[in-house]
């Protein structure tokens, strides 16, 4: 059983956040990935164009995205707009592309 205060902010999350609307959920690592794949930066360029593809084939469909990285959330932000939505949370403010 979750606390009281979490389980309110996963529920007015849920509730802001998705409807009938169809979601593609992406997680985007920067930062510390490198470490640990010299070939993120490339994974994470591969992404896009499976996003353009899901995206331009459903008008609907929107985009969940989940960074540690300021620099992501920009990027997408300026890619796909308004159909990009994310959590509120703490992230780093460092080039991650």
């Amino acid at each position: 059983m979750l606390q009281p205060d979490i389980q309110i902010g996963i529920d007015t999350f849920r509730a802001d956040n998705f409807d009938c609307s169809p979601v593609f959920a992406v997680h985007v690592r920067s930062l510390d990935k490198g470490r640990e794949n010299p070939e993120f930066l490339r994974d994470n360029a591969d992404m896009l164009p499976v996003l353009d593809a899901a995206l331009a084939a459903d008008p609907k469909l929107r985009l969940l995205l989940m960074t540690d990285s300021e620099a992501v959330l920009e990027q997408y932000a300026g890619l796909y707009g308004d159909r990009v939505f994310n959590t509120d949370c703490a992230r780093r403010r460092a080039s991650s592309r």
